[in-house]
């Protein structure tokens, strides 16, 4: 009986185990945020006016950007890798841009 558990447990201990190198694996192929807004910045100032170095620029942009969500056709929020958020306002040719607050699970009728 407690060879049976014993057994059991250094299975789990395994699993465990490599699930946390499959994690320490992915968190080291992960750009840091640092480093992939200066990546980003150098691609748009040099490679902007060709459409290779525009796709150079959407690339650094994926290593930037977790997703962005339309609210409406007027904004839309941006979610940084990294968990920040940035809601953008159009309006009148202009953009107004603020952090985005967390009000919440929305209540849909």
């Amino acid at each position: 009986m407690l060879v049976t558990r014993l057994k059991e447990i250094t299975t789990e201990a395994e699993a465990l185990r490599a699930e946390l190198q499959a994690e320490e694996a992915q968190a080291k192929a992960i750009t840091s945020p640092q480093v992939a807004y200066e990546t980003f910045k150098a691609e748009l100032k040099s490679n902007s006016q060709t459409p290779e170095g525009r796709e150079k620029i959407k690339a650094a942009i994926r290593d930037i950007v977790e997703s962005i969500k339309f609210a409406s056709k007027d904004c839309y929020t941006i979610t940084f890798k990294g968990g920040k958020s940035l809601e953008v306002w159009m309006a009148d040719g202009t953009f107004k841009f603020e952090a985005a607050r967390d009000l919440g699970p929305v209540m849909v009728p």
